[in-house]
């Protein structure tokens, strides 16, 4: 059953969320609600919990905004109708910019943190279909990088690099100098 949200206080953020969000994000995010208003939606689960949003909510917060919740179970989409916007009838441009802030601040409010991502990965999430290949192991490199993990080389070697299986690998003696195969 699901948590009755009334309030932004009901609301919690995701302390599992993998955007760290960049201090000029949240500046413009602050900017744009507190210029144009609110106009995107948040997403929680069914105790109150942010899935998509969370610095939203923070701003939200500090600006004391009101909250309407909507419930639904992801069947259908949920739609914010801005009264005040008209891009036909656009005095001082507030509806453009609003459209402005919603797309630069998505582009410059990202700051993965790929521990989190490594950690979802280690738990068998699959996001494989968020990522290209390099850019997953990008990732992971930066993870290498700042845990001090040795990160494995799957690359193809040479021929002469790979061992022969039908021959034996000659052993040294260490007190005689022999050498001999097993």
């Amino acid at each position: 059953m699901a948590k009755e949200l009334k309030t932004i206080s009901d609301l919690r953020p995701d302390d599992h969320n993998a955007n760290k969000h960049t201090e000029r994000g949240r500046y413009m995010v602050e900017q744009s609600m507190r210029t144009t208003g609110a106009g995107r939606s948040i997403v929680t689960d069914a105790n109150g919990v942010v899935l998509a949003g969370n610095l939203t909510l923070e701003v939200a917060e500090a600006l004391d905004l009101p909250v309407k919740v909507v419930q639904t179970e992801g069947d259908m989409l949920v739609v914010v109708q801005r009264t005040d916007l008209d891009l036909s009838n656009d005095e001082g441009d507030r509806a453009r910019r609003h459209a402005w802030h919603d797309n630069r601040t998505a582009e410059v409010s990202i700051d993965l943190d790929v521990q989190i991502y490594a950690a979802d990965l280690e738990a068998g999430i699959d996001l494989s279909d968020m990522w290209f290949e390099d850019e997953k192991n990008a990732m992971l490199e930066e993870v290498a990088e700042q845990t001090g993990a040795v990160m494995p080389d799957f690359e193809p070697v040479s021929a002469d690099e790979q061992p022969r299986l039908d021959q034996k690998k000659p052993v040294t003696c260490p007190e005689c100098g022999h050498e001999f195969t097993t």
